[in-house]
């Protein structure tokens, strides 16, 4: 259960499910096991989930072992790995404390090796370990957060601490998941005061900036890949939802098959009023806001097929 959601949030969610054990015939509800998902990974937002009467908690960016490990324990299924977790315990910031892949750590190319402001194992991990996705997620990352500091000063000064505050909390998200620690832990002190109503001095500001700068160089010391091919005759509406239906099933089940997907679209796309829908849906699952980006691909407008 994600903490923060708009209209009602993961808290409110969790105390009605609870009152609704306390109504006749809903003992499902009251046995429910409910796991908070949170950015925030502090004591008190434990507490607070608990009194909400969730079950345990868990802090964004996921640690992949954890959560089975969290899953796996309260839903007692056989063959999740337990990492030897203990009940209620959180990661502390990027990596927690699973840190090697199911199978050892993966194995990364030198020029991944060598990140001095990315621990690109630990990045590689989240997304199943797979080099190539992890990539792609660096560029991605390049592209849509290039200016991400200029963007929150911007913000500042317009005195829109709301907005601020949604974009410093998804730069936090997406940094976490690709494992620029530093980069992470100084946004998160930021974000800290921002939902509390408090303005980040221009000295807080310099440093996520300097720390930014050291993560686009990472990236953009990596070579280029040349870009895949697009098709040489436009996929049909037909392919299309296949190939819709194929990133939807990955989504739910194996994260590191997604990126080929996700090329595949946009190629697909390329050129034709699905492409920007497709970005967007990117960028969701860049931040790991899955359920968004499922929504955008239930929505995605396809034509019909003997549409011209």
């Amino acid at each position: 259960m994600d903490i923060q959601m708009p209209v009602m949030d993961g808290l409110q969610a969790a105390r009605r499910i609870r009152r609704l054990g306390q109504a006749p015939g809903g003992a499902r509800f009251a046995e429910l096991p409910i796991i908070a998902m949170t950015a925030l990974a502090m004591a008190s937002d434990a507490q607070a989930s608990q009194d909400a009467g969730m079950n345990d908690h868990i802090a964004k960016p996921i640690d992949p072992d954890h959560l089975l490990a969290t899953i796996s324990r309260w839903m007692k299924a056989p063959g999740l790995p337990v990492p030897g977790a203990e009940p209620g315990g959180t990661p502390a910031g990027p990596g927690g404390h699973g840190g090697e892949h199911a199978g050892g750590p993966p194995r990364l190319p030198a020029d991944l090796l060598a990140l001095g402001h990315l621990d690109a194992a630990d990045g590689v991990r989240r997304i199943g370990g797979r080099p190539a996705p992890y990539r792609k997620q660096l560029r991605r990352f390049r592209a849509q957060y290039g200016g991400a500091i200029e963007t929150l000063r911007e913000l500042l000064a317009q005195e829109n601490t709301a907005a601020a505050e949604a974009h410093c909390h998804a730069l936090k998200g997406v940094a976490g998941n690709l494992g620029a620690r530093a980069l992470f832990a100084h946004v998160s002190e930021i974000d800290a005061l921002l939902k509390q109503d408090q303005v980040p001095d221009a000295a807080q500001l310099d440093a996520a900036e300097t720390l930014l700068r050291g993560v686009l160089a990472d990236i953009d010391s990596l070579a280029d890949e040349a870009p895949p091919p697009a098709p040489a005759v436009p996929p049909t509406p037909a392919a299309l939802r296949a190939l819709v239906e194929r990133l939807r099933r990955a989504l739910g089940t194996d994260l590191g098959a997604v990126e080929p997907l996700l090329d595949e679209l946009d190629r697909g796309a390329a050129g034709t009023p699905l492409q920007p829908a497709v970005r967007e849906i990117a960028a969701r699952i860049d931040r790991f806001e899955l359920d968004a980006a499922l929504a955008l691909l239930a929505s995605l407008p396809i034509p019909p097929e003997d549409a011209p």
